[in-house]
């Protein structure tokens, strides 16, 4: 048991990341402290899928190539995006897309079975019908008094103007919603 607990305390001290959110934790603290949200590096801002894709080559100790990219930023030319995130268009998976069909190194996640260091994409629908998404990395998992699961996500939000934990708490399941969860292996 004092085995353990030294080693405990060591790795905290060397501060490796064992889980995406760790990691995630670590870069907001050292390369992006100070940042704000926005899309202007030269401007210390970071928005959600920027900082996700920062997370995601920190955990596989890579620049990611091109495809790897344009999946996780969704950078894609759409006819009408509402319609492709209606459709469940691959392309609108985002983060999933990336580490788990071209990467191929993770797994789709199931919302009851999310957890804390699950990557999220998620999109809702607005009463005008159009789709607003966002990504992240799951900080916390609850249930609701309903017993829909609940997420606090980690990562660049706008309605923080900055990196840190959802001033809300996500439900992982409903009919206006399309979320797509996956984890490292």
């Amino acid at each position: 048991m004092k085995t353990l607990a030294v080693s405990l305390v060591l790795i905290a001290i060397a501060g490796v990341a064992k889980t995406p959110l760790d990691t995630a934790k670590k870069l907001a603290a050292t390369k992006f402290d100070g940042w704000t949200y926005g899309s202007s590096a030269s401007k210390k801002q970071v928005d959600c899928v920027q900082f996700v894709l920062a997370v995601l080559e920190k955990e596989t100790k890579r620049t990611l190539k091109k495809d790897v990219r344009l999946a996780v930023l969704i950078n894609y030319k759409f006819k009408d995006l509402s319609k492709s995130v209606e459709k469940n268009d691959a392309k609108t998976k985002g983060i999933q897309r990336a580490v788990v069909d071209i990467l191929k190194l993770g797994k789709v996640v199931e919302p009851k079975k999310a957890q804390a260091g699950d990557f999220i994409q998620y999109w809702m629908k607005k009463k005008d019908g159009t789709w607003f998404g966002h990504s992240a990395i799951i900080s916390k998992v609850s249930k609701s008094r309903n017993g829909t699961p609940q997420a606090i996500l980690y990562g660049a939000h706008k309605s923080l103007g900055k990196i840190g934990d959802s001033i809300f708490k996500l439900n992982l399941t409903g009919k206006d919603r399309k979320i797509y969860l996956c984890r490292l292996k």
